[in-house]
C-alpha cells in the first residue's frame, strides 16, 4: 500500500496510530538491520517525522530498536530529522546509558543546524543527573 503525502496528510488519529503500529511491529520484531529495513522499505510509506517520533516513543524500553530504526530512518532519501526526534533519541540512548551516543546525537543536531530546545537541555540534565 503506498500512501501519498496529500493521503497521509489527511490521516485521521486511529490511521496514524494504525500506522505506527505496523511500523513498531516491524522494527520490534526483528533483531537483523538488513531485514527489518527491508520490511520498512517493503511497507512504501512515507516515514514522516511525526511517525519516526512515535515509533521511537513505543520502542524505547528496547534501546538498540530505536537505535536502529532511527539509524534506517535517516538514510532514507527525503527524510529530515527533527529536534522533536533528536530529543527522543537523547533519551533513548540516556537510558540505555549510552553517552557516547548521546554526544554523537548532539554534534549531529549542530551539524543539521537543528535547534537544541528546552525539553533537549531537560533531557540532558536528567539523564546525566541519573547517571552519577
Amino acid at each position: 500500500m503506498v500512501l501519498t503525502d496529500a493521503q497521509l496528510g489527511n490521516l485521521d488519529e486511529d490511521d496514524v496510530s494504525r500506522l505506527v503500529g505496523e511500523i513498531t511491529r516491524i522494527v520490534r520484531g526483528e533483531n537483523d538491520l538488513a531485514s527489518m529495513g527491508e520490511r520498512l522499505h517493503n511497507l512504501n510509506y512515507v516515514m514522516k517525522p511525526e511517525f519516526v517520533e512515535k515509533v521511537l516513543k513505543r520502542c524505547f524500553k528496547v534501546p538498540y530498536m530505536a537505535i536502529n530504526f532511527f539509524k534506517w530512518v535517516k538514510l532514507k532519501d527525503g527524510f529530515s530529522c527533527t529536534t522533536e526526534i533528536y530529543n527522543m533519541m537523547l533519551y533513548v540512548a540516556g537510558e540505555a546509558k549510552e553517552f557516547r551516543l548521546v554526544e554523537n546525537l548532539l554534534q549531529e543536531m549542530d551539524n543539521y543546524s537543528l535547534n537544541k530546545d528546552i525539553r533537549t537541555w531537560t533531557i540532558l540534565i536528567s539523564q546525566y543527573g541519573k547517571a552519577k
